[in-house]
């Protein structure tokens, strides 16, 4: 297996992503909803659901407080072709071929 370390990034197509940043920020608020359901563990099932599927959209107004966790500069993307696809991606693997922009520019 190759040593990812071996790769010759040079090779690589490269943007930068200058002036992007990742953010990941914690917020605390509160949601009303009603459910109905017959039972407390219905219901309480009812909600985990919603939670899980995403049901639930945070209002600004019901965010009581937002925290930054992390705040650091976007992963530089490398213009690559893997098993055939072409795609960007952040990081080069054994296998991928250097490649191109297209004619829309990805």
């Amino acid at each position: 297996m190759t040593d990812p370390q071996a790769i010759d990034l040079t090779k690589f197509e490269k943007d930068d992503r200058t002036g992007h940043w990742e953010v990941v920020i914690t917020l605390t608020g509160e949601v009303r909803e009603t459910v109905k359901a017959d039972t407390k563990e219905e219901a309480r099932a009812k909600v985990e659901k919603m939670i899980t599927d995403g049901e639930f959209e945070l209002m600004s107004d019901e965010v009581e407080d937002a925290k930054i966790d992390l705040l650091y500069p976007s992963w530089p993307m490398y213009l690559v072709t893997r098993e055939g696809r072409p795609m960007q991606v952040s990081h080069v693997q054994p296998g991928d071929e250097p490649r191109q922009r297209d004619e829309r520019g990805f």
